[in-house]
C-alpha cells in the first residue's frame, strides 16, 4: 500500500501470506509517518497445519530497498483513512480496488482448475496416435480481447466498432451516463453482426498476412461518437482496458484518462462491472476445461492449453482451437484469440500477432525469423529496468541479443537474467503447464487514501489490515513464517503532495523482515511484531 502523508513522506500498508505449500509466509508493508523506514516479512515456514515440526531459526531484521509496482488507483468518495473508520475504509477500498479483484481471482481460478479438471469430461479423448507420439507438442496460450471493455459493451451495441475504455472515472448525471442508458435510435442490437465485424483476421492464413493484418477500425466513420465532460480532460485516473478503436488513436492501457482523452476526444469511458468480468471469467474456465485436462490458470482472461494428447496433426489442433474461440464466444459474447506453438514462450508471443479475434501458429522452423526482429521488450519476464539495462548495451531486438553468448549475459545481467534471456531469444522454453498450482501468497495492500497524523493512527491501520491477512489466511488455511514491513518516503524534491489526489507521489522504497519462531496466523501477533520492526 502507498500513500503520501500530510507531512510529504509516503505511507504504505501492505500484509501478506506467502506458503510454498500449504505452510504460509506473510508480508506486511507500512509507512510510518516520519522519515524512519518500517517493514517486515513473514517467510515460509513449510509448516502445515497440526504438522509438530521444528519451528525455524530467528533470521536477524534486513533492511533492503524494494521497487513497487502498485497502481493507484480511485476510490469513490474516499477519505483519508482514520482509525475510527478503518474497517469500512478498508472494505470500501478493496471493493473497488481493481487490482485486488483481479489478484483475487487469478489465485481463486488456479485453485478451481487444478480442483474442477480432474473431474471433467474433456470434449475429446486422449489419442494413442497423437502429437506426444510423434515428438511433438501443442501448447496454445488464450487470451480474451480487450476484456473488460469486451464485457462492458455486450448489452451496449451502439459502442461496438467505437473508442472505449474502462476506468475509475465517474459521468454527471444527465450527461455522458444518460446518453450511455439511452444509445442513438440507429444503434444496432444485432450481437451476430458485431461478432462478425470483429472477426478481422480469423481467415489469415500465412506468417506474413497475419503479422501484417491491420488490428484496428477506422475511426474517421464515426460521426456520433459518445463525448465526456471536459472536466475530465486533467483526469488521473488509470485506463484498465481498451478498445482497438481507442488503441489505434494512441491510447494504450496504464495511460491516464486525461492523456487518453487528449488523444482520443471521442474516447468514451465505461466504469467497471466487477460481477460481470468474474462470471465471463468463469464461463470462459469451463469452457477450456471442456477441451483439454491439462491447464494453466493465468489470470481472468488468460490461460494456457496444452493440446499435445488431443489431435494426431497441427492442422487438428487448429480445427480444435478454432471451436474452443468459437464456443467462448459463443457463451460470453466475447472475442478470444490464441498462440500456437511447441512451448509456453512462443505461445504467448503467437497470440501478439493473432489479435484481435484470430490464432497464429509459429511452425519450429520458423522460430529464429519470427524472434529476431521482436523487441526484447516483448518477452515474458523483461520489464523495464531490464529493457533500460539492454537498450544501454546497444540491444534492441532479440536478434541482438541473440549475437552475445551466454556467459557474456550473464556477466552484465546475472546468472538467472542471463539464462533467460540467452533461452528466450532462441524459443527455448522447456516449462510444463503447471495444474496443481496451489495459493502461494495472500495479502492485504492499501496504495490510496492514506494520511496519517500521529504514530497511533499508523498502529491503528496495521492492526486493520492483520485482521484483513488473517481472515484471508484462514480462507487459504495457511500460516505465516516471516513478517515485512515496507515503507515508501517521499524522494528528496518531490512534492509534498502528490499531483493525484491522495496519491503516493514519488517515493523511494524500503523494507525490513523477520522471521518468526513460531507460524501464526494471528492478527494480534503479527501486528505486534510489525509494530516493533
Amino acid at each position: 500500500m502507498e500513500e503520501v502523508g500530510d507531512d510529504g513522506r509516503s505511507t504504505a500498508a501492505t500484509l501478506e501470506q506467502i506458503s510454498p505449500s500449504p505452510a504460509a509466509e506473510s508480508l506486511l508493508e507500512f509507512a510510518a509517518p516520519d522519515d524512519r523506514v518500517r517493514e517486515g516479512v513473514i517467510n515460509s515456514t513449510e509448516h502445515t497445519e497440526g504438522q509438530n515440526v521444528p519451528p525455524p531459526p530467528v533470521v536477524p531484521v534486513n533492511e533492503h530497498p524494494k521497487h513497487s509496482s502498485s497502481t493507484p488507483v480511485h476510490v469513490p468518495k474516499a477519505m483519508p483513512y482514520k482509525p475510527a473508520r478503518g474497517s469500512d475504509f478498508i472494505n470500501e477500498f478493496y471493493t473497488h480496488s481493481r487490482l485486488h479483484h483481479l489478484s483475487t481471482w487469478s489465485s481463486e481460478l488456479k485453485q478451481f482448475t487444478s480442483r474442477t479438471l480432474p473431474h471433467v469430461m474433456p470434449k475429446y479423448p486422449k489419442l494413442t496416435a497423437s502429437l506426444r507420439s510423434l515428438g511433438q507438442r501443442a501448447v496454445v496460450h488464450v487470451d480474451l480481447d480487450c476484456f473488460f471493455v469486451s464485457v462492458s459493451i455486450r448489452d451496449k451495441p451502439h459502442l461496438r466498432g467505437r473508442p472505449v475504455a474502462v476506468a475509475h472515472a465517474k459521468l454527471p448525471k444527465n450527461d455522458g451516463a444518460e446518453r450511455l442508458a439511452n444509445p442513438p435510435p440507429n444503434a444496432s442490437n444485432s450481437l451476430a453482426a458485431s461478432r462478425a465485424a470483429a472477426d478481422v483476421n480469423q481467415n489469415a492464413t500465412s506468417l506474413e498476412q497475419q503479422m501484417s493484418e491491420s488490428c484496428a477500425t477506422d475511426l474517421s466513420t464515426l460521426s456520433d461518437a459518445v463525448h465526456l465532460p471536459s472536466h475530465l480532460q486533467e483526469s488521473m485516473s488509470d485506463v484498465a482496458s481498451c478498445s482497438y478503436e481507442a488503441r489505434k488513436s494512441g491510447v494504450c492501457n496504464g495511460m491516464q484518462v486525461g492523456t487518453a482523452l487528449k488523444r482520443c476526444p471521442d474516447l468514451t469511458i465505461l466504469p467497471y462491472q466487477f460481477d460481470r468480468y468474474r462470471q465471463v471469467s468463469q464461463e470462459f474456465y469451463e469452457t477450456m476445461m471442456r477441451y483439454s485436462a491439462v491447464i494453466e490458470a493465468v489470470s481472468c482472461d488468460e490461460a494456457y492449453v496444452e493440446l499435445t494428447d488431443y489431435a494426431d496433426s497441427i492442422e487438428g489442433v487448429e480445427r480444435i482451437v478454432r471451436e474452443l474461440r468459437d464456443e467462448v464466444r459463443d457463451k460470453t459474447g466475447c472475442s478470444v484469440s490464441a498462440g500456437i506453438s511447441h512451448n509456453m514462450l512462443l505461445a504467448r508471443m503467437c497470440t501478439r500477432v493473432a489479435k484481435p479475434n484470430g490464432q497464429f501458429r509459429l511452425p519450429p522452423d520458423r522460430v529464429d525469423e519470427f524472434l529476431a526482429p521482436q523487441k526484447v521488450q516483448n518477452l515474458p519476464g523483461v520489464g523495464y529496468s531490464l529493457t533500460r539495462r539492454l537498450q544501454e548495451m546497444g540491444l534492441q531486438t532479440c536478434g541482438d541479443v541473440r549475437a552475445l553468448t551466454l556467459g557474456k549475459l550473464q556477466s552484465e545481467c546475472g546468472t538467472k537474467t542471463g539464462r533467460m534471456l540467452h533461452d528466450y531469444t532462441r524459443g527455448i522454453d522447456a516449462r510444463e503447464l503447471k495444474i496443481d498450482a496451489e495459493r502461494k501468497s495472500v495479502s492485504a495492500d492499501i496504495n490510496f487514501g492514506i494520511r496519517f497524523s500521529d504514530i497511533s493512527e499508523a498502529e491503528s491501520l496495521i492492526a486493520d489490515l492483520a485482521t484483513e491477512v488473517e481472515k484471508r489466511a484462514e480462507e487459504a488455511r495457511v500460516l505465516a513464517g516471516t513478517v515485512t514491513l515496507k515503507l515508501k518516503i517521499r524522494r528528496p524534491g518531490a512534492p509534498v503532495e502528490a499531483r493525484k489526489y491522495l496519491g503516493h507521489g514519488s517515493c523511494d522504497n524500503t523494507s525490513r523482515s523477520c522471521t518468526l519462531l513460531q507460524p501464526t496466523r494471528s492478527s494480534s501477533e503479527i501486528a505486534r511484531i510489525a509494530g516493533k520492526l
